[in-house]
């Protein structure tokens, strides 16, 4: 459905009478990144998800910010070039992020719930061959333990240590892209040949 919003706005993308980003940048947030996340509080996303979606991500943010002249010569941005611009946490981020909240507030619903229920339950009997599908939990836990927590359920009932753990996350998760930006930069120039 994302895909459909963007080529029905893609003469907006490429319009010459909006010049301004940041008008473009507005409708992608308004208007498409809402329709691809969509539901996303409880998507568990392996590795070639968060590859599909970043493909996804940058190919709009190229139609955004359009190409860039290096020395009278047109190229498309790198990807940690699109990010800068874009100055925003990307999509993958933002479904994680999703997933966090949605689990501190399901975590402090009451014991009876059935939404509390099935995100702690535990499943019994005989599995199926081959390797386990993700669960929600097991994307929170694993991202509870890269932010330094231990016991994300504990976290999650203090609603301030949560708070301050999905706030960490955000920051984190900003400060990546500098940083990819400053290992780009290094590599160009000890790859790039002197001759």
């Amino acid at each position: 459905m994302a895909n459909k919003g963007f080529y029905g706005f893609k003469r907006q993308f490429r319009s010459q009478f909006l010049p301004i980003k940041k008008y473009l940048k507005k409708l992608y947030k308004t208007l498409i990144g809402p329709v691809l996340a969509h539901g996303s509080e409880t998507w568990v996303l392996s590795k070639s998800d968060e590859a599909i979606l970043g493909v996804f991500e940058r190919k709009i943010l190229r139609a955004v910010f359009g190409p860039k002249n290096d020395n009278r010569e047109w190229r498309i941005k790198y990807n940690n070039e699109l990010y800068t611009l874009y100055k925003e946490s990307d999509i993958v981020t933002y479904i994680n992020i999703n997933c966090l909240k949605w689990a501190g507030h399901v975590i402090c619903m009451e014991a009876q719930s059935p939404t509390r229920r099935v995100l702690i339950a535990v499943v019994e009997g005989r599995r199926q061959r081959g390797r386990l599908k993700l669960r929600l939990e097991d994307g929170v836990m694993e991202d509870a333990r890269k932010l330094g927590e231990r016991s994300w359920r504990n976290a999650a009932r203090n609603r301030d240590s949560w708070q301050k753990l999905l706030k960490k996350a955000l920051a984190q998760k900003r400060a990546v892209a500098p940083m990819m930006l400053l290992m780009m930069m290094i590599t160009m120039y000890c790859i790039t040949p002197f001759w």
